[in-house]
């Protein structure tokens, strides 16, 4: 009899042992899975989104940014699900504040106010001369050392400290006081289609 209820004892002890192996395999599982989950979604959460909208007329504009703290480079598609990408709507990268390189096709036509206003990493911005549109200070608050625009542009970059070269690719018209207190500006280039 002690003999048996020594069995009986081990076997109750076995299953016991067993069950808590599986209670920790579970329970370790279970954590795994839960740190795994939280490392995708928490992934996913900083993976910046630049939203696009459809136009009427069939093309795209940019007009929104998620996780504007997890862009540092952009290189806007000329083409966006089958259809030109001709708009950056105003405020689209505003403070995206580690944003560095911005590339925009020759496709664009317009930029619309303060479309890149506090990307205070942005230091050079090259604009095609297929933008014969673009909004007030879509520059400012950044540091743009160096720039290559149409004259169109020139009203996004009052009052931008950082300015030291600007190259004027096309136009006729530079409007008043649109380099004000660029106290840093050396270089200024202009085209020949001036007025």
């Amino acid at each position: 009899l002690i003999t048996g209820g020594k069995i009986l004892h081990n076997e109750k002890e076995n299953l016991e042992e067993k069950k808590g192996n599986k209670v920790s395999v579970a329970c370790t599982s279970l954590v795994i899975a839960t740190v795994l989950s939280f490392t995708v979604l928490g992934a996913l959460a900083l993976v910046p989104r630049v939203k696009y909208k459809l136009n009427k007329d069939g093309t795209y504009e940019i007009n929104d940014v998620q996780n504007k703290y997890e862009l540092f480079r952009y290189d806007i598609p000329k083409i966006h699900n089958g259809k030109p990408v001709t708009k950056i709507a105003k405020s689209a990268f505003s403070n995206c504040e580690n944003l560095k390189y911005v590339t925009i096709p020759d496709s664009m036509t317009s930029i619309g106010a303060g479309a890149f206003y506090n990307c205070v990493s942005l230091e050079s911005i090259v604009v095609p001369n297929s933008v014969i549109e673009c909004g007030q200070n879509a520059f400012l608050k950044t540091s743009i050392k160096e720039a290559t625009v149409p004259a169109i542009c020139t009203p996004g970059f009052p009052t931008l400290e950082t300015l030291e070269k600007i190259t004027l690719t096309t136009g006729e018209l530079i409007g008043n006081s649109n380099f004000y207190n660029c106290i840093n500006l050396k270089e200024v280039n202009l085209p020949d289609t001036l007025l």
